[in-house]
C-alpha cells in the first residue's frame, strides 16, 4: 500500500505543478494501520487530498491523520472505530455520522454514492 500511496502522491503533485511530497516513516506506519476498507480509488483520493491540503515538503503523522480522518465530512468530528465487524455495520455508523447525509456517508467511507446505494440495497439499509 506505501508503494500505491507515493506512486499516487508523486502523479498528484505532478499533475498539480507542485513540488514532490515526501512521506515521514510515522506517519506511513499511521497508514499501515488503516482500516482500508475501499478500493484502489480510495488509496488515489488520499493521495490527491495529501497533494492538494498539505503544506510543506514532508506529510507528517498528523497531517496524514487529517487526510485519512476528515473533520469536514463529519459535523460531528466523527472518528471510524477501528474495524467494525460487519460491512452493514460501517455504512451504518457512517450514515449515523453524516446525519443520514448519503454523499457525505460515502465521502467518509471512501466511495463513491453509487456504490453506497447498491450496498444500502443489498444489505437492506434505508
Amino acid at each position: 500500500m506505501e508503494l500505491l500511496f507515493r506512486t499516487f502522491l508523486k502523479a498528484q503533485c505532478r499533475e498539480n505543478g507542485l513540488a514532490p511530497l515526501t512521506v515521514s516513516p510515522d506517519a506511513l506506519a499511521l497508514l499501515r494501520q488503516y482500516p482500508f476498507r475501499g478500493n484502489i480509488r480510495e488509496l488515489k483520493n488520499m493521495a490527491e487530498r495529501a497533494c492538494v491540503l498539505h503544506t510543506g515538503t514532508v506529510i507528517s503523522q498528523d497531517s496524514l491523520r487529517e487526510i485519512l480522518y476528515p473533520k469536514d465530512l463529519d459535523p460531528e468530528s466523527f472518528t471510524p472505530a477501528p474495524a467494525p465487524s460487519s460491512e452493514p455495520e460501517r455504512l451504518r455508523e457512517a450514515l449515523n455520522a453524516c446525519g443520514g447525509n448519503r454523499t457525505k456517508a460515502a465521502k467518509l467511507l471512501g466511495m463513491d454514492r453509487s456504490t453506497l446505494w447498491r450496498k444500502l440495497q443489498k444489505y437492506q439499509i434505508s
